[in-house]
């Protein structure tokens, strides 16, 4: 079977638009998987700082909490001093400061009250 010009012009055509449609949908594929791996590249870059965020804040964390545990040891360490000086106490040095005195021993044996609970 012989074909004619025109008919070896069209299968020519043919395959030049087959071969053109591919190419588009070529371009357009490498535009999309262009745009998502920028997608990816910035969900990647998010969730780094999200990380590092997260890094920051427990470190943070760790330290306050060392710093609690050390506040903790100090206001125990100041309980037990003025629990040695309310118990050692033996009335006021002197009269005219026997009025703040009170008041002090008041307030020295409420904060020992409250340590109780």
């Amino acid at each position: 079977m012989t074909l004619t010009t025109e008919q070896m012009e069209r299968i020519i055509d043919n395959g030049i638009a087959e071969i053109n449609a591919l190419r588009t949908e070529l371009a357009a594929a490498r535009e999309d998987n262009g745009r998502k791996f920028l997608q990816i590249r910035k969900m990647e870059s998010d969730c780094l700082e999200h990380c590092q965020d997260w890094t920051r804040a427990q470190m943070k964390l760790n330290e306050t909490r060392q710093q609690l545990a050390d506040l903790q040891g100090k206001l125990k360490d100041i309980r037990e001093v003025l629990r040695d000086l309310f118990d050692c106490q033996n009335g006021c040095p002197l009269f005219k400061y026997e009025k703040q005195w009170n008041a002090a021993m008041e307030r020295a044996s409420a904060i020992l009250q409250e340590s109780k609970t």
